[in-house]
């Protein structure tokens, strides 16, 4: 099954800082690359979100805007770029849509060996991430419960 996925997903087998890596091209919702796009892009593909909020960053103090999708979120910026996403659901599916929220922990673990070596627990739930190539503090996320995909994000060490 892995040499399977290799095949189709080549890009993986990238190391970075002891992870696993992923292109940024990769990294697309439904076939499209929202990563870094205009939001218009995203209303394009998906809609008008059921819900909009603005937010401001405990960091930065940046001004984000969040696109709510049912369950899903994308982080918007104050110049109206797509930064972030969070998917609850298993209504999208990142690369191509062969991940999505539900997929058993042990395809993902394949997928991204040198990254399931690194996992943290916390409270129960499992968390793997997954180190975006070329962009020393933007990962990759995932988080399980009962063996499956709960949660699929990008996140920023801050």
């Amino acid at each position: 099954m892995l040499s399977f996925f290799l095949l189709l997903f080549p890009h993986f087998v990238a190391l970075q800082n002891g992870y696993d890596t992923i292109q940024l091209s990769s990294l697309t919702i439904d076939g499209v690359g929202l990563l870094f796009e205009n939001k218009h892009v995203l209303v394009k593909q998906f809609g008008k979100p059921d819900k909009i909020e603005t937010i401001v960053s405990d960091f930065t103090n940046d001004k984000y805007r969040v696109f709510h999708y049912g369950k899903d979120v994308f982080q918007i910026s104050s110049k109206g770029i797509v930064v972030s996403f969070l998917l609850e659901s298993n209504k999208y599916g990142i690369t191509n849509k062969q991940i999505k929220v539900g997929v058993p922990r042990e395809v993902i673990m394949e997928i991204f060996p040198n990254s399931s070596r690194k996992t943290i627990t916390s409270k129960g739930i499992e968390y793997l991430r997954v180190q975006v190539d070329q962009e020393e503090d933007m990962f990759l996320g995932f988080s399980f419960a009962e063996q499956k995909v709960k949660e699929i994000k990008i996140w920023y060490n801050e």
